[in-house]
């Protein structure tokens, strides 16, 4: 069984991209069960090193944030915290400081970072890896999350084999979070971000 992951069908659902000898992954994860499932699944991806570039939305607890942020610690080798544009209310650096907090709790404080903002993390995530590597894209909006940070990045995959969809909808409180957050989830790509597939 396959589901489509291209930009064109499902837009920030693990869709994959390349640059650099890197390989990219975005996705809409925005609670400790989504980036769960989206590391999980870019673990069996392959690359040598997987950074991540994270963020959550500021509407959550302080505790439910920093659980997030020991997720993220937990399952990526490096991560890079930053604020999402919509803050829903939370001060520019809150989020990312609290994950920071979290992540600190299971992983070394040198293999972690608070940044200014999207562009920010993702062209650190970049600068200190090597050809090979995986980056995650984290509570992303758009794909001006990466294109504008990376713009030579170019899009891979149109398919993903099916048991990486099943275990991204069959983690535990996955159903309960999608419906609640059903309406804040993005419906399209912009129509401004023009992407070749890699052939």
């Amino acid at each position: 069984m396959n589901f489509s992951s291209d930009v064109a069908h499902n837009p920030l659902r693990m869709n994959l991209f390349t640059a650099h000898g890197r390989t990219f992954v975005v996705d809409y994860a925005h609670n400790a069960a989504s980036y769960r499932a989206i590391l999980d699944t870019a673990r069996t991806l392959g690359g040598r090193e997987l950074v991540l570039a994270a963020s959550a939305p500021g509407d959550r607890t302080d505790e439910s944030i920093r659980e997030i942020g020991r997720v993220c610690g937990e399952l990526a080798d490096r991560a890079f915290f930053y604020p999402m544009r919509d803050r829903r209310g939370r001060g520019p650096d809150d989020i990312p400081r609290l994950m920071h907090e979290g992540a600190a709790q299971v992983r070394s404080a040198d293999r972690l970072a608070t940044c200014n903002g999207v562009h920010d993390a993702v062209r650190q995530a970049l600068a200190g890896t090597s050809p090979g590597d995986l980056i995650v894209i984290g509570c992303t909006d758009s794909l001006d999350d990466l294109t504008g940070a990376v713009s030579e990045a170019v899009e891979i995959a149109a398919s993903a084999p099916g048991p990486c969809e099943l275990q991204r909808f069959t983690a535990p409180e996955m159903p309960q979070t999608i419906a609640a957050d059903a309406s804040r989830s993005p419906a399209s790509a912009p129509a401004a971000v023009s992407l070749e597939p890699q052939t």
